[in-house]
C-alpha cells in the first residue's frame, strides 16, 4: 500500500493488486479490499494529531477487482464529537474511477 496524501481529516492510500491478493476464484480478495480502507480510515482519523483507533467498520463491495488492478481508497471524516468519528470510505479502480467499494468507519479518540 502507498500512503499518497494526509490531510485534516482526510486521506488517500492506493495499492496495485496482485496475485498476492487473490481469492480462490481469482479475484482480488474482500479482505485485501477491506484493508485498504482500514489503511485510509486510519491515516485520516489520525491526521488530526489524536490517537484514534476503529471501533465500527462495515464495507458493501460492489464490484469484483483482479490482479493488476490500480486501486484507490479515500477516507473524509463526515462527523466528530467528544471521544468519536465517523468516515466514510470510498475505493475506486483507477484510473476510470469505478466504484469498487463504499465503507462506513468509526473509531474512538483515545489520546489527544
Amino acid at each position: 500500500m502507498e500512503l499518497l496524501e494526509v490531510a485534516d481529516g482526510r486521506a488517500r492510500v492506493a495499492l496495485t493488486a496482485g496475485p498476492q491478493h487473490g481469492n480462490f476464484l481469482g479475484l482480488v480478495h474482500g479482505g485485501a479490499v477491506f484493508s485498504l480502507a482500514d489503511a485510509a480510515l486510519a491515516a485520516a482519523s489520525n491526521s488530526q494529531g489524536d490517537t484514534a483507533v476503529a471501533t465500527v467498520v462495515t464495507i458493501h463491495l460492489l464490484q469484483a477487482s483482479h490482479a493488476g488492478d490500480r486501486l484507490l481508497a479515500e477516507a473524509a471524516q463526515e462527523h466528530r464529537t467528544g471521544r468519536l468519528a465517523l468516515y466514510r470510505i470510498t475505493v475506486v479502480r483507477l484510473p476510470a474511477e469505478d466504484l469498487v467499494a463504499v465503507a462506513e468507519g468509526q473509531v474512538a479518540i483515545v489520546r489527544r
